[in-house]
């Protein structure tokens, strides 16, 4: 099992309303990540190199960059309306959040996997340009499903959702997060649901 494990509830009914003032409401959101996610790169520099010289990622830096890690992941499930909940500007394991983000910390990380990580990625990232691509017109239409229906229909939220999935687990391997390789899915085990009760 990949050890990030997401678990995003689809909602009964979606807010028409919050169609047209959702990207209003994400300003504050946005600014408060900015300046979060540049604390956050200060972190991974930083965390390159213990990891490069001790083979592990020190405990404070890895509970910070989970937190960001965290809090980037509920603000795209907002910003994807998969979830009409505002999301805390907080990245706190049990925040009430609808959105949930379980890891699994990791006792030693792969040096040598570490400094050809980039070029592990870069399969990724051309991936990423198709998958993205697509995704996007499905987002499109489902803005307008939620307007006509209000709701998110079960295939757009499939997809929108395994589509945040597979982008939150590269943004956890770019993160140095975790040292598995992300699939080109967004797919979980049934299992996964029973690691939140």
């Amino acid at each position: 099992m990949y050890p990030v494990l997401f678990k995003i509830p689809q909602p009964e009914a979606t807010s028409r309303l919050l169609l047209f003032f959702r990207p209003f409401m994400m300003i504050p959101l946005a600014i408060f990540g900015a300046f979060y996610g540049m604390a956050a790169n200060v972190v991974l520099f930083l965390a390159w190199w213990a990891i490069l010289f001790t083979g592990k990622y020190p405990r404070s830096m890895w509970d910070f960059s989970t937190r960001y890690f965290r809090f980037n992941t509920q603000l795209n499930a907002y910003s994807m309306m998969l979830c009409d909940v505002y999301p805390p500007f907080n990245g706190g394991e049990d925040n009430g959040y609808p959105v949930r983000v379980l890891f699994e910390y990791p006792e030693r990380m792969s040096r040598l996997h570490l400094i050809f990580r980039f070029l592990l990625l870069l399969p990724q990232f051309f991936f990423a340009i198709g998958y993205g691509f697509v995704s996007s017109f499905v987002m499109f239409a489902n803005w307008w499903a939620v307007l006509f229906l209000g709701r998110i229909p079960d295939g757009m939220f499939g997809w929108i959702s395994r589509y945040m999935v597979w982008s939150s687990r590269l943004n956890a391997y770019i993160l140095l997060l975790v040292d598995e390789y992300p699939p080109f899915h967004g797919l979980q085990p049934l299992s996964a649901a029973d690691a939140f009760d």
